[in-house]
């Protein structure tokens, strides 16, 4: 049984539950029905999917910014949606993809900086021997 917590700043409650998650797609479906599971995939892949698409074409337009007329958003849409397949690891948190564009702008020396100053504020050395 996997333990949740759940907190409610309306109510400034904590509290935990149990609750006994599925192990395997066709528990799942046991547990919840073949519709109602097939229904959640539909919803997340249709999210991922869009997700994907928006970064793609965001970074075609970063990328031809120089020249519009080389621009072409739909092409670069259907090329990312027709490439998409979902995987455990699709999706990376808004605030990771922020601040790795942001870094991304940096020089070597300013983003080694920045990760060693990121770095002494979080008490570990991990991100100041991230690669650039």
């Amino acid at each position: 049984m996997s333990q949740i917590v759940i907190k409610n700043a309306k109510t400034k409650t904590e509290l935990t539950v149990g609750y006994n998650f599925p192990a395997k797609v066709s528990d799942a479906v046991e547990m919840y029905g073949e519709e109602v599971v097939f229904n959640r995939f539909m919803r997340q892949i249709n999210q991922e999917l869009r997700a994907s698409v928006t970064r793609s074409v965001e970074a075609h337009i970063a990328k031809c910014k120089n020249d519009k007329d080389k621009a072409d958003p739909q092409s670069a849409a259907q090329a990312a949606a027709s490439n998409f397949k979902p995987s455990i690891t699709s999706g990376t948190s808004k605030a990771v993809r922020t601040i790795d564009k942001a870094l991304g702008n940096l020089s070597e020396e300013d983003r080694a900086a920045v990760l060693k100053a990121l770095n002494a504020t979080s008490g570990g050395d991990e991100m100041a021997a991230a690669p650039a």
